[in-house]
């Protein structure tokens, strides 16, 4: 007998249960597909704080003293984008203080530079150096250091909270540290 006349018709009837075997199995599971997100249609979230603006602020001074020591000023600045989430800037700063630490009323300005963190699309983030001039005291230059954050209630209008220290480099006239709360116009 040839082999092949065997094997053959049992090859055929394999084939033919495995193909009914296949035909009553479930339907073929396929992946769904990933759905894909277009970065470059979405404004990334410091496109809010980028830009020009102009704001004004009353600050309450925590240095500990007996005496009240207010102060109401002005700033204006702009920031610009250094990456993702990184803004840049720049802010003068104007401020005036009836009853200053230096035992007279103050006017003082400063220009400062601000670098911030966005943490979420109205939330930054950032911390602020300069330098500037007080009528404060004798008169003195100053240079000021600060942080605090600022957060959009809607487009185009933010709040600001911010600490400050203001140092004389005369001599004889205290460090001022301030607590600042802020409103904000972005054009």
């Amino acid at each position: 007998m040839n082999p092949l006349s065997t094997f053959a018709p049992a090859a055929i009837l394999a084939v033919s249960v495995a193909s009914a075997a296949l035909a009553d199995s479930p339907t073929p599971y396929y992946a769904p597909e990933t759905p894909t997100y277009d970065f470059a249609a979405q404004p990334m979230p410091q496109a809010k704080f980028e830009g020009a603006y102009l704001g004004a602020s009353g600050a309450l001074a925590v240095n500990f003293l007996p005496a009240i020591d207010t102060e109401f000023g002005a700033f204006a600045g702009y920031n610009f984008a250094v990456s993702d989430r990184v803004i840049a800037g720049a802010e003068i700063d104007a401020s005036y203080n009836p009853n200053s630490l230096w035992l007279t009323s103050a006017f003082t300005g400063t220009l400062d530079g601000r670098l911030g963190y966005t943490v979420t699309d109205d939330l930054m983030v950032y911390g602020r150096a300069g330098g500037g001039y007080t009528t404060g005291g004798t008169g003195s230059a100053v240079w000021d250091v600060g942080g605090g954050a600022e957060y959009f209630v809607n487009d185009g209008v933010a709040v600001r909270g911010e600490l400050d220290r203001t140092d004389p480099f005369a001599g004889g006239m205290q460090t001022q540290l301030n607590a600042k709360l802020g409103i904000i116009m972005d054009f």
